[in-house]
């Protein structure tokens, strides 16, 4: 039961509603969430996100304040102008696709609040060169940095337990990267075709390495 409970509530965090948005304040859409006192970011034809983005702790609509606890599914999916986005310690997740494809995003903060990142939230973003994943976010969707190719500097979570699917396929500019001895699993085509990496330090000795996972890192010395 247990189980199947950490499958329902992982479901839902990453299934953010995309659809029409409840109400936009300050130039951002948001839904209110089921308990009818938080809200989350989220998609909107009717709001062209561009520039520096600071979303706020809480935003008040109808004479009721709401705190702002999530970044929906898809929220600034392909918003190609959309250059840096700050989020608040109030966020505690970030759903699936959530900055796909922003490709001129140079800087994005997650806070220590955040404790998971869906699938894909930061695919095809291009441009951004480093990333910190805190050491709050122990859950991770697959392919989630995947084609970021400008990235090169990365920060991971030190209760992390995976280095998931396809989590920097593709990241041609990451030269060196260190895994947490919290990890006890590097996953498929993890780093496949980076192809600049260079040196990959595991901290934890007894971490399983599945194969593939290193595909196209002709360069890549593995020191545990």
């Amino acid at each position: 039961m247990k189980k199947i409970l950490s499958i329902l509530t992982f479901t839902l965090l990453f299934n953010l509603s995309s659809n029409a948005e409840d109400f936009i304040k300050n130039g951002i859409a948001y839904d209110i969430n089921s308990c009818g006192a938080t809200v989350s970011v989220t998609h909107s034809d009717r709001v062209k996100y561009r520039g520096d983005i600071v979303i706020p702790q809480t935003v008040e609509y109808n004479g009721k304040n709401y705190l702002v606890t999530a970044i929906g599914r898809s929220a600034f999916q392909r918003c190609m102008e959309v250059t840096s986005v700050i989020i608040p310690n109030t966020v505690e997740s970030i759903g699936s696709h959530g900055f796909d494809n922003c490709r001129n995003l140079v800087y994005v903060s997650i806070p220590n609040s955040v404790t998971a990142i869906g699938t894909s939230a930061f695919i095809e973003c291009t441009k951004l060169p480093s990333i910190v994943i805190p050491n709050s976010v122990n859950i991770l969707g697959i392919n989630v940095f995947m084609l970021c190719t400008n990235l090169k500097e990365v920060t991971i979570s030190n209760t992390l337990e995976c280095i998931v699917q396809g989590m920097f396929y593709e990241c041609t500019s990451l030269r060196e990267v260190v895994i947490p001895s919290s990890c006890i699993n590097i996953i498929d085509n993890a780093f496949e075709g980076c192809r600049n990496l260079r040196h990959v330090y595991v901290q934890n000795k007894n971490a399983y390495i599945a194969p593939g996972v290193f595909n196209r890192c002709d360069n890549a010395v593995i020191i545990r």
